[in-house]
């Protein structure tokens, strides 16, 4: 616990309604037991403070707007133990829930502690009480969050009350991964909304009338993939169009335009769900047909809760619009978060018609354009290594370049007739090629199924460099391979080596499809196997 600063400070206060806010000197406030007092290092502005200054509260007056600030601690009353003197601040609008009134006895019944934002009692900075257009104020220790160094205070401020707003109403959205996504009124909230749902991954529209909200639209860092002006006569269809002829599988409202709430249920597909944080001061309006027809959701969001406004204030020092990752080291691949966490899946899939797909997708060393499809949270293949820019080189890199180690999702086709013998992979670097000779060895000589195939113990070949004489390389042998072909290999010169346990993974891990006819009643039957070196699995999808 720190002294308390002078005692007066500066702040600007609002006298009357609709008037100029007055700069005065009033007693710097002082925390109670499980407060915090902070030096303000920005404060925000958003439409609610806007509609204090019009009255629509009713707030008491003289009283110092703004609910959206951030700044340092200076003061940390004695019931709080896991703030300190320095820490930097953002704090939420809500304070000292009365932990007696309905709202405060159920939200701690359900989830186990008070949820201060349905207090009846509750106080509301910049509202109710005096807010952070002032050099010091106070926080609820419980209803603040702990800022990142690399997010500045500028860029934090909107984050605590525009920013937790949307995110609140983003998650109010039960979004599925790839959702297409709609915000309507782009201003503060509606901005901001834009971009977290694009860094979430979401097809999102930006909607709104005015000339200067679809510009900012069009401005904003992460930008919106459509931006469509509410008042053309073909809006609605062009957003459904947009969002694969289904409509859109949320809306947020961001506005008090009452006619956009019922225009906005007509943007929704079935069973969609219509978020509304924007606040009018008429009643709503809906149609009840499109609510009914198709099943549709109208749900409001106040703000995020403490928990959700950390975990964003967190994420936020994720985001720079100069840079595509935020740990990326230019010049340097080894640094990259491809490489850092580099994978490679391999599936293969058929249908009931013989269709078959065998598909492999590679993430290594950073090669590539770093594209993540629309609903998929990884990159394109970019399995490229190992090229060399030495144009006498014999894996020069060059158009249509393979490397030698490539991803090789593989078919075997009958010599008879061209049909369907088996779909298959084999992934692991290196050994991909020796797999998939193996594993091919195993189906079409051996006869194994396709489980068997998997099973069976491989050999692999150690990478080494060129000028490595052939004598030194390493032949790796799967623990249960039998040891009568050991010893063979062995008399022939080659320097074996017995991997166990879990370092079997450098034999791969691959994934089989056959198909055969029936003997007797020659009709096709599918059989599948998995890869018992990795995770995986072989599953009829009926």
């Amino acid at each position: 616990m720190a002294q308390q600063p002078e005692e007066q400070m500066r702040a600007a206060r609002l006298v009357k309604y609709k008037s100029p806010y007055e700069l005065q000197s009033i007693s710097i406030p002082k925390p109670g037991p499980r407060d915090l007092l902070f030096k303000v290092g920005a404060a925000g502005y958003c439409h609610t403070d806007y509609q204090v200054w019009e009255g629509v509260y009713q707030s008491e007056t003289p009283m110092t707007p703004s609910h959206e600030p951030v700044g340092t601690i200076v003061s940390v009353g004695p019931a709080v133990d896991n703030w300190q003197v320095g820490d930097r601040i953002g704090a939420l609008l809500f304070r000292h829930a009365c932990g007696k009134c309905q709202g405060c006895l159920k939200t701690k019944n359900e989830g186990g502690r008070t949820d201060l934002r349905f207090c009846t009692n509750v106080s509301m900075a910049g509202i109710k009480d005096d807010g952070a257009l002032a050099e010091y104020m106070i926080a609820d220790a419980s209803n603040a969050v702990k800022l990142p160094d690399s997010v500045t205070f500028e860029q934090a401020a909107p984050l605590m009350c525009a920013g937790a707003t949307v995110w609140g109403a983003i998650k109010a959205a039960e979004l599925k991964p790839g959702a297409f996504v709609g915000v309507i009124g782009i201003g503060g909230l509606g901005s901001l909304a834009i971009q977290f749902l694009k860094a979430l991954g979401h097809p999102t529209v930006a909607i709104d009338r005015r000339p200067e909200a679809l510009e900012l639209a069009a401005q904003v860092p992460l930008k919106p993939d459509l931006i469509v002006d509410s008042g053309s006569k073909s809006a609605c269809k062009d957003i459904t169009s947009w969002a694969d002829n289904e409509g859109l599988a949320a809306v947020i409202v961001c506005t008090d335009d009452v006619p956009v709430n019922e225009w906005s249920l007509k943007l929704l597909r079935i069973h969609g769900r219509c978020v509304v944080v924007g606040v009018p001061t008429a009643p709503f309006q809906f149609s009840a047909f499109d609510l009914i027809f198709k099943e549709l959701s109208v749900v409001g969001s106040l703000v995020a809760t403490v928990e959700e406004a950390q975990y964003l204030a967190e994420r936020a020092k994720l985001f720079n619009p100069a840079r595509a990752t935020h740990n990326k080291e230019h010049g340097n691949p080894f640094l990259s978060p491809a490489l850092q966490s580099s994978d490679t899946v391999y599936f293969t899939v058929s249908d009931s018609e013989g269709n078959v797909a065998s598909f492999i997708n590679s993430n290594y060393d950073g090669f590539g354009t770093g594209i993540i499809p629309r609903g998929c949270g990884f990159t394109l293949q970019n399995r490229g290594h190992n090229f060399s820019l030495d144009p006498d080189h014999p894996n020069k890199l060059e158009p249509r370049k393979r490397p030698y180690h490539t991803i090789i999702p593989g078919m075997i086709t009958n010599l008879a007739d061209g049909s369907l013998h088996s779909s298959f992979g084999v992934i692991g670097g290196f050994m991909q090629p020796q797999g998939h000779m193996q594993v091919l060895l195993g189906l079409a000589i051996a006869r194994l199924s396709p489980q068997e195939a998997l099973d069976a113990p491989r050999i692999c070949v150690a990478a080494r460099m060129l000028e490595e004489r052939v004598e030194d390389w390493t032949v790796s042998v799967e623990e249960s391979m039998p040891e009568e072909t050991i010893q063979g290999l062995r008399d022939l010169g080659h320097q074996i080596e017995i991997v166990t346990g879990w370092d079997r993974s450098l034999f791969g891990r691959g994934q089989i499809i056959s198909c055969s006819l029936d003997p007797v009643t020659q009709i096709p039957v599918w059989s599948a196997g998995s890869d018992p070196r990795g995770d995986g699995a072989a599953y009829p999808a009926i």
